[in-house]
């Protein structure tokens, strides 16, 4: 008598029998480093240091309020590339506003 079970592709039973589940060598998995994704709570901070809005933080990088309203919530992960994003262009503000504060003295 034939097997008549419908058969997985070996990807699938590979990820059903586990040996797919945890992915620790992906730079977003595991250890935090420098590519991980950014804590709720460091967004949170990092915005509120720089005296943005959601809004305007989010303009920053290009991405809608309510994205940006997420990853503060905590129900998406901000890509690591973004939130690099994200700070560089709050360092460039913060370090404007210096120079221009410098040469009005």
């Amino acid at each position: 008598m034939k097997d008549t079970k419908p058969r997985l592709p070996a990807f699938r039973q590979q990820f059903a029998a586990g040996a797919l589940a945890r992915m620790t060598n992906h730079p977003n998995r595991g250890q935090r480093g420098p590519l991980a994704n950014p804590l709720p709570a460091e967004i949170i901070a990092t915005r509120k240091a720089a005296g943005l809005t959601q809004t305007e933080a989010a303009s920053l990088v290009c991405g809608s309020l309510r994205a940006w309203q997420q990853w503060e919530a905590g129900d998406r992960r901000m890509h690591p590339g973004l939130w690099m994003l994200f700070r560089l262009r709050t360092e460039e503000a913060a370090s404007g506003s210096e120079t221009e504060s410098e040469e009005n003295t």
